[in-house]
């Protein structure tokens, strides 16, 4: 009996459907592409682990608000500065370069201004890393997404071949470029720092992500 009505069910709402087209033909297709968009969103999440499907979620939350990308090559400090921002520990942070291969995104607050941050992978070229490619593809998406780019470099390291190459990338974007000397741990460095106005990116901001320092 039960699967008789469902049967039933299932027949009268497809004529209702089919029906529907006939006398309302475009508010109908726009329903039923809703309700399909709506069953493959919640497969696709569901195929997920449990920290892509946040990091998905996040970015739908945060596509419409205010944007910043923070770009470098590896193991500047990049994570943990997107961790000090959004104050989580989102992102991965270790000592070993590479670590962080995709786009993370965060909310932070400034003013009581509510903005998204970007997390990226270090950009590389010239590598042996089999996911360079794929790093640079998601550094690049993650450009075209922001609104403003913090440049990240290491104090410690100065200006090496890798920044340089990062400078190339940047300087095919007409959006704002903020450069950040992360890693300025002391006076020596703050005063070393001045190097990095050689990139010709203008001023650049002096911080400790590690610490705090600088980021507000």
């Amino acid at each position: 009996e039960l699967t008789i009505n469902t049967l039933k069910n299932s027949w009268l709402s497809l004529m209702g459907l089919l029906i529907s087209f006939v006398i309302f033909p475009a508010a109908t297709q726009l329903i039923f592409v809703s309700y399909l968009s709506a069953i493959w969103g919640v497969i696709y999440l569901s195929s997920k682990p449990n920290n892509e499907m946040l990091n998905l979620y996040l970015a739908f939350k945060v596509y419409n608000m205010f944007q910043i990308v923070l770009v470098g090559r590896p193991n500047v400090g990049k994570s943990t500065l997107f961790n000090r921002l959004t104050e989580s520990r989102q992102a991965i942070t270790h000592e070993q370069s590479g670590v962080t291969r995709d786009r993370h995104y965060g909310k932070s607050e400034w003013g009581g201004k509510e903005f998204s941050v970007i997390d990226t992978g270090g950009y590389i070229t010239g590598s042996d890393d089999v996911f360079e490619g794929e790093i640079r593809k998601q550094v690049e998406l993650a450009i075209d997404e922001a609104n403003v780019i913090l440049f990240v470099v290491d104090a410690r390291d100065g200006i090496t071949e890798m920044d340089s190459a990062v400078v190339k990338l940047l300087r095919k974007t007409a959006k704002k470029v903020l450069v950040v000397a992360n890693k300025t741990d002391n006076s020596t460095l703050l005063e070393e720092a001045v190097e990095f106005y050689n990139l010709g990116m203008g001023d650049y901001f002096p911080i400790s992500s590690m610490s705090g320092s600088g980021t507000g």
